[in-house]
């Protein structure tokens, strides 16, 4: 490999992994965020949470690795060209498709190490992954009825909603009904006191 080959080697390579670190950062919080009322609520522990993530992270390694490699490239080729390097490449007798190697290599590379991951560890991981994530939605389907609104506000409408027709059986119902908290950290049996209250 040439000096000027490994020249934009190190610079496509450093940002393709910055590339792909935000996309796995970004793919992994919105996720989280997505979830992190049901882990608030239920009070899932840190360990799971974690096992859960680092058994997505192969995943999105697979399918964000190819958008961020393409990301690096348009980026890294404009900065080649303004800091003169393609034109140096240019009067060196270098053609701009020789001058093109260096991507399709590390193009290669991701190519291998993607198809690696998707073969050898992804695999394993989603399983694992699957695994977490269907005792999360067991958990849900054994506390909340199929087509029950699981929010807050989806919960307490229900519950309001009811009253007239369950006066009787308020006290069963209150006590099978999860003590969620709304955002003033008011749990279920605190905001049908007070409703009671007011009329």
């Amino acid at each position: 490999m040439r000096i000027l080959d490994r020249y934009t080697v190190k610079q496509l390579v450093p940002v393709w992994i910055w590339c792909l670190i935000v996309f796995i950062f970004l793919s992994c919080i919105i996720d989280l965020f997505e979830r992190l009322d049901d882990i608030l609520r239920y009070h899932i522990p840190v360990e799971t949470v974690v096992q859960y993530y680092l058994n997505f992270v192969p995943l999105i390694f697979v399918r964000a690795a190819p958008l961020a490699l393409l990301l690096a490239s348009a980026f890294v080729g404009p900065r080649l060209s303004r800091y003169q390097a393609l034109l140096a490449m240019n009067a060196s007798g270098t053609s701009l498709l020789r001058a093109s190697g260096p991507f399709v290599f590390v193009g290669w590379l991701v190519t291998m190490a993607v198809f690696l991951v998707n073969d050898r560890i992804v695999p394993v991981t989603t399983q694992a992954y699957e695994q977490v994530k269907g005792e999360y939605d067991a958990f849900l389907k054994k506390n909340f009825p199929k087509g029950t609104d699981t929010t807050w506000l989806g919960q307490l409408k229900e519950w309001i909603g009811g009253r007239s027709e369950m006066r009787g059986g308020l006290a069963e119902t209150r006590q099978e009904t999860p003590a969620l908290l709304n955002s003033d950290g008011e749990t279920f049996d605190e905001v049908w006191q007070r409703i009671k209250e007011n009329g």
